[in-house]
């Protein structure tokens, strides 16, 4: 038995050695930075992915490496409720720090002469003045604080679901507004075919419109036409046309890119202090809704 476990722990040893297994380094500890731009963290590692923090300029993080290709970075958010999600790593830019203006130059007080000695003026005659009227007082007006807070419902691709949100909120008694934003998102676009000529294309896109796929052709990398069946945010919609295409016997083409992508931001108030969004926040979480409070 001892002999045993003995060949099975030189032959574990063995196996390490030949595939490198010596231990592993320590991970390099997270960069910190403030942001010097906005920023959209997303909850996975796709521009698709359901939007949990939006981080403004001024807004300190920590961030990490997320994949081998260096595309994507983990980001948490150290200043206020310590979220963390994924962001496009070329997104996070850090602020760069001001220079500080040179001391001024001081020049040595002059030297004063010594007072020459005269004798005293004679003694002024005394008249009796009206006493003052006291100053009013002044008051200055008070600085109006910055409206740094906000809750935001949802961020939305589509403007007429936008739309639709609002309505909603305003039935409910809020008062939303909606801000438009571009963020960098990848585009799923299916093509019912490529091909050498826009001719071929164009024969293809008419048999497509007679079996309820409208197209619109467009040329492809490589110099190549296609018929474009439709562009979509979610990959998972972009599966489902192609599985139609095929189908109905086409050789269908799913190209994904990143592209800037209008967003819609559905958001409820402007707040000076965080404690005031909250609440606002906890009403909207009651009525079913998966809001955050976003930094103006």
């Amino acid at each position: 038995m001892k002999g045993a476990r003995l060949l099975a722990r030189t032959l574990a040893m063995v196996a390490a050695v030949a595939l490198g297994g010596y231990p592993a380094e320590a991970a390099a500890p997270p960069e910190r930075m403030t942001l010097d731009k906005d920023v959209l963290v997303f909850s996975q590692m796709a521009a698709e992915g359901r939007v949990v923090m939006q981080l403004i300029p001024g807004d300190i993080v920590e961030i990490e490496p997320a994949d081998t290709d260096g595309e994507w970075c983990k980001v948490r958010e150290v200043q206020l409720w310590g979220k963390s999600g994924y962001a496009l790593c070329k997104d996070l830019v850090p602020r760069r720090p001001t220079a500080e203006a040179p001391p001024k130059a001081t020049t040595p007080p002059e030297a004063k002469a010594p007072p020459i000695m005269r004798p005293p003026p004679p003694a002024p005659r005394v008249t009796e003045k009206p006493a003052a009227k006291p100053m009013a007082a002044v008051t200055e007006p008070e600085a109006k604080r910055e409206k740094q807070y906000t809750v935001q419902v949802a961020a939305l691709v589509v403007e007429r679901n936008a739309v639709a949100l609002k309505a909603r909120l305003e039935q409910l008694g809020f008062r939303p507004i909606i801000r438009t934003m571009t963020a960098p998102m990848t585009r799923h676009r299916v093509y019912g075919g490529e091909f050498e000529s826009r001719a071929e294309a164009e024969q293809t896109a008419g048999r497509l419109k007679v079996d309820g796929f409208p197209s619109n052709v467009v040329e492809t990398e490589g110099g190549k036409f296609g018929p474009e069946v439709g562009s979509f945010v979610d990959l998972n919609e972009a599966i489902d046309l192609a599985h139609n295409l095929q189908k109905k016997n086409y050789t269908p083409k799913i190209v994904s890119k990143a592209v800037p992508t209008p967003v819609h931001a559905v958001r409820v108030g402007e707040y000076e202090s965080r404690s005031e969004a909250v609440e606002v926040f906890e009403a909207l979480k009651r009525q079913g809704f998966t809001p955050i409070i976003a930094r103006q």
